[in-house]
């Protein structure tokens, strides 16, 4: 973790990457492990980290094992997460001085090169493993990777990708709120009926959400975004009556985009797609297809 010229302190966390070689043989994480091949195809699986004073850290501290060979922690300095990942360098770094960039990028192709190193050498170590497993998906799942025809190498897949199957009231929210902030990129969309019936909602939510006013960023990740709600705790407040219409309701918005938009969806908003795609295969939203679904 160096020190920057100018006096920022700044590391890298590799939690993310052990998370998903840990978790490899998992269907969804098999096609990331097998895309390793390089020292930039770890990056985004690296979280930057900062070193700031603990009384400017409230909950956001981390607790965090060092390196044997990290330099030392100046007192009263406690890591936090940045909010970025090392493919996101460029966005963190935008308002960086030229010397805290040189620092940072010798850091990354010097000290950093031994955590990279391993990195690459137990990913390999993993995808031998994935091709030589016992379990029929798995070898299946790898043979089509290899065979160039998984559907994570069709084109647009990756950034629609949002990881795991998992998916809450936050998400949905993001999805939505990221369709709606997205749509006057789209000009034939942005005044459809679904569109229309959507602003209509998200008045309505925004009536017991403040916080969803001018939110989110539609250039973010959608997971993102979602984490910064969830980590606000914008719908701890909320009766339980309340919170349950919103969650009914909020599917049946992402049903009314599915069908509006059709095979577009992906190409005009494809981390929100990412998400409304897990809702539609969800049990939940069953019940909405066969006469529920608005007009």
């Amino acid at each position: 973790m160096p020190q920057l010229p100018s006096g920022l302190h700044v590391g890298i966390d590799p939690t993310p990457l052990s998370k998903l070689l840990e978790d490899g043989p998992v269907p969804w994480n098999i096609h990331k492990v097998m895309a390793i091949r390089n020292t930039l195809d770890l990056y985004p699986y690296i979280d930057i980290i900062l070193l700031v004073p603990d009384a400017q850290a409230n909950a956001g501290a981390q607790k965090l094992e060092f390196l044997a060979n990290s330099l030392p922690r100046p007192a009263g300095l406690v890591p936090v997460r940045s909010g970025f990942r090392l493919s996101q360098y460029g966005d963190l770094a935008a308002q960086w001085t030229d010397g805290d960039k040189t620092s940072f990028e010798d850091f990354l192709a010097t000290r950093a090169q031994s955590l990279f190193d391993n990195g690459l050498n137990l990913a390999r170590k993993i995808q031998g493993l994935l091709r030589n497993t016992d379990d029929t998906q798995t070898r299946l799942l790898v043979g089509w990777w290899d065979a160039g025809c998984h559907p994570a190498q069709e084109e647009g897949w990756a950034e629609s990708d949002v990881g795991g199957p998992d998916w809450d009231d936050y998400d949905v929210l993001a999805a939505l709120g990221q369709v709606r902030a997205g749509a006057k990129h789209h000009q034939d969309f942005s005044e459809s009926q679904a569109m229309l019936r959507l602003r209509g909602v998200w008045a309505h939510f925004c009536s017991f959400i403040p916080q969803l006013h001018d939110w989110p960023d539609p250039d973010l990740p959608v997971r993102s975004v979602a984490d910064a709600a969830r980590a606000g705790e914008w719908l701890q407040h909320l009766p339980d009556t309340e919170l349950a219409w919103l969650h009914r309701q909020a599917i049946v918005e992402c049903i009314g985009l599915w069908s509006a938009l059709g095979d577009d969806f992906r190409r005009m908003f494809p981390q929100p797609y990412g998400i409304i795609e897990l809702i539609i295969v969800s049990a939940e939203a069953n019940e909405f297809f066969i006469d529920k679904v608005p007009a």
